[in-house]
């Protein structure tokens, strides 16, 4: 990880980021089983009063949390936050775990749409896609 960022610490900072859309759990809090040997060092936190008000044991590894805000310091990443945490994200754990990505946050949709909420969000933010193009070299047509 230390290569890595030195070589991410070496970049020119860039005018025109590309979107990380990030989810917190299972992503950046580790959920179920812990990193064994091998894997960077881990820290554990709780976070008083997290999502719904209830006390949450997180478990992350400084070292991503250092990479994500050397990205986003450096514009080579624009983040946004993409998860049930929705508002808490930026105001209850990026500062319990030293994040400073933003605060633009994609919420949870009513109900009224069709599909996943999470790719309605993203399709929101990119705007309409291109229609695919279907090759029709070879064939009868």
């Amino acid at each position: 990880m230390e290569a890595f960022t030195r070589r991410i610490s070496a970049l020119p900072v860039v005018g025109i980021p590309v979107t990380w859309f990030l989810d917190i759990d299972g992503v950046i809090n580790i959920i179920g089983n812990r990193p064994r040997d091998g894997w960077p060092r881990y820290a554990n936190t709780v976070i008083p009063q997290g999502v719904n008000g209830l006390a949450l044991p997180i478990c992350y590894a400084p070292a991503l949390i250092d990479l994500l805000n050397l990205l986003a310091q450096r514009r080579i990443v624009s983040f946004r936050w993409l998860t049930t945490w929705e508002h808490d994200a930026p105001r209850v754990f990026a500062p319990a775990v030293g994040l400073e990505l933003g605060r633009w946050v994609a919420a949870e949709d009513d109900g009224s749409r069709t599909g996943w909420w999470k790719l309605n969000a993203i399709l929101d933010h990119v705007g309409p896609c291109p229609p695919s193009r279907t090759s029709t070299a070879g064939s009868s047509r």
